[in-house]
Parts: C-alpha cells; sequence; structure tokens
C-alpha cells in the first residue's frame, strides 16, 4: 500500500545517491559520473567500451563493469521517479528474488526524490537501448556447444565462452580482459574439461556412499523437524488471521469515531507489528521445508548412479548432462555443482 501511495522508504541507494530520511539524495562526485556515462552512450560508446573509459580513468566507484553500465542506463531513478517492484519474492518455494514479469503489481512515482539527469537525456537513451535490443534479436541465434551455459568464472562469475583456435577448441571466462579485468581463472581446452570430468566421476563413483548416501541419511534426520514446523506455521497462520480481522475491527471503530484516531494509531502500530514478526517467522519455517526437495532430488541422483558405469575411460556427455547443474573454474580447481545441490571440487587435469 505504501508503494501504490508513494509513501514507500528507500532501502538502498543506487550509485549517484544516498539515503536521508527515507529520501534519496544526490552525491554530487558520484552523480557526475552518471550523467558522463549517459553521454558516452549517446556519443556511441558500448557498454564495454564506456567500463574501460572509466576504469582507465580512475572514476568513482571501480571496478566498472558492462553490466553495471547497462543498469545505470536504465535505471529511472536518476530523473527522480521511481519504479517498485522490479522485482519480487514469490509466496511459494523456492523463496528467491525474482525478475517482475508481470507476476505481481509494480508502482510507478514520479518526482520521488532529486533528479540527478535531464529527462529528456535519459529518454533519448532508452530509445537507443531499445533500438539496440531490437537489432541483436534480430540477429541469427547463437549456436549452443556442449558446455555453453554450464562452465562459469568463480572469480567474476560470468559465463565461460567457448574459442576455437588453429583447429582446438576452448572456454575462457567472457568478462577476462574486457573493461580491463583480469580474472584469476586460466582458458581451458575442451578435452582438459571433458579429462577433469571423467576422474571427478570415477571418484564420486568409488565414493558413492560416503558422499551421496551418508548425506542422504542426515537429511532423512531433518524431517521431523520439518513435520514439526508446518504445525507451527498453521499456528502462525490462524494467528495472523486473528490479527487481520482486529485490524479490521478498529478500523471499524475509527471509521464510525467510536476510537480516538490517536489510540487506533498506536494499537494499529503494534498489531502491524506482530504481523511483520510472524510473516518473517513464517517465511523462515517455510524456507525449512526446502530439505524435502534436497531429500527428493539427492534420492534421485543416488538411484541414477547406482544404475551409472563403475567406471569411464573416456569422457561421456550423457553422464555430464545427467549429473552437472553447473561448473565454477577456480584457480586450479573444477567445482562441479551436481543437480541435487551438493557441490565438490577436483584438481583440474591439465595433463
Amino acid at each position: 500500500m505504501r508503494m501504490e501511495t508513494g509513501d514507500f522508504a528507500f532501502v538502498n541507494a543506487p550509485f549517484g545517491y544516498k539515503i536521508e530520511d527515507d529520501t534519496l539524495i544526490p552525491i554530487p562526485e558520484e552523480a557526475e559520473i552518471v550523467r558522463r556515462i549517459f553521454q558516452y552512450y549517446l556519443a556511441g560508446m558500448g557498454f564495454g567500451r564506456i567500463a574501460q573509459e572509466l576504469n582507465n580513468n580512475d572514476a568513482i566507484g571501480k571496478p566498472w563493469g558492462k553490466e553495471r553500465v547497462r543498469y545505470i542506463l536504465s535505471n529511472e531513478k536518476y530523473i527522480g521517479d521511481t519504479l517498485h517492484q522490479k522485482t519480487y519474492t514469490p509466496t511459494e518455494l523456492p523463496f528467491r528474488n525474482r525478475k517482475n514479469r508481470g507476476e505481481v503489481d509494480q508502482y510507478y512515482v514520479s518526482n520521488s526524490h532529486e533528479a540527478i539527469l535531464d529527462k529528456d537525456v535519459f529518454y533519448a537513451v532508452k530509445e537507443m537501448l531499445e533500438k539496440n535490443l531490437i537489432l541483436n534479436e534480430e540477429k541469427a541465434p547463437v549456436k549452443r556447444h556442449k558446455f555453453t551455459g554450464k562452465i562459469f568464472c568463480s572469480d567474476c562469475t560470468w559465463a565461460y565462452k567457448m574459442h576455437v583456435q588453429n583447429g582446438i577448441t576452448y572456454w575462457a571466462c567472457s568478462q577476462n580482459g574486457t573493461a580491463g579485468r583480469r580474472c584469476v581463472t586460466h582458458p581451458m581446452s575442451e578435452e582438459i574439461v571433458e579429462r577433469t570430468f571423467r576422474n571427478f566421476y570415477n571418484k564420486l563413483k568409488q565414493h558413492e556412499g560416503e558422499i551421496l548416501k551418508s548425506t542422504y541419511n542426515r537429511l532423512i534426520e531433518l524431517k521431523a523437524s520439518i513435520t514439526k514446523s508446518r504445525s507451527e506455521v498453521i499456528a502462525i497462520d490462524e494467528e495472523l488471521l486473528a490479527l487481520g480481522e482486529r485490524l479490521t475491527y478498529l478500523s471499524r471503530l475509527l471509521e464510525t469515531r467510536t476510537l480516538d484516531k490517536e489510540v487506533f494509531n498506536v494499537r494499529a502500530a503494534d498489531i502491524k507489528k506482530k504481523i511483520a514478526d510472524l510473516r518473517v517467522k513464517r517465511r523462515k519455517l517455510l524456507a525449512d521445508d526446502e530439505e524435502e526437495q534436497c531429500i527428493e532430488e539427492l534420492r534421485q541422483t543416488i538411484a541414477f548412479m547406482d544404475e551409472a558405469p563403475k567406471a569411464i575411460i573416456e569422457y561421456d556427455h550423457k553422464l555430464f548432462n545427467a549429473l552437472i547443474k553447473r561448473v565454477l573454474v577456480e584457480e586450479n580447481r573444477l567445482v562441479f555443482e551436481l543437480k541435487c545441490g551438493i557441490t565438490l571440487r577436483e584438481k583440474i587435469a591439465w595433463n
């Protein structure tokens, strides 16, 4: 309701602002960098080139990257407006913040704080961004390869991209070397990735009981606490319902002038605080139920491993796809994240 009326207090300040008395106040030095970013883009510079320019000139806010520049160019807060609920937290499992694609209402508040950018400049950039997006969508789709979207740099978290040089296929961090960025991770030939997975799989199969089955047994022990939490959630729901009815009753007394407004405000604030506290407790209890999902996923992984080969001599892509959610590249190790959530490290098989 506070979003809808424009009274919502800011929690985080974007680059260029600070929060004072629940509103955004421009920081002159940072605001100048924001204006410079918009001018760079209007002059024809891309996200990566802008980031590189800022890093080379030791601009405030280093290090700069492509995604950060992109976000600033599309943020309406720089013209003094605020779009609430760009992201939201779903009411069902898992409780992870998601981009709002129409699932919940958004609220656009004009003149919510002081602007640091002319609206003409912002909308000119917005038009350029939209045109460039259309041009990119019209390009032919990128061909996906066996490790596309699977390998990520642990240093910057960006995905690895495939390259072919002198007939050799290798994978490297897509951000390393851009905008002055230097990651500690290394490029790897496709053969090295395959060889490292082969070594990883053979060890996992050999120690399946110690790694997978012992974890499964520990998770089963948590079921008792999960069952208990469900009964607590029901009790909280009943209490929330009672508090909601109490708040409605107080509102009716206020409307009929049976209750003084100051008394109403005190009592209503107390009820709202109790409701907020109970909702926090409820979310925590429901989050514990993710253990049930973990148990099922782990059960499926164990069943798959029981039927899988005892050892492999050569890389098997079907095994990789069945087991691995993603791979994080460290300086000398690969971190294999299984689809059941377990992460295990394997030394990179350079030779």
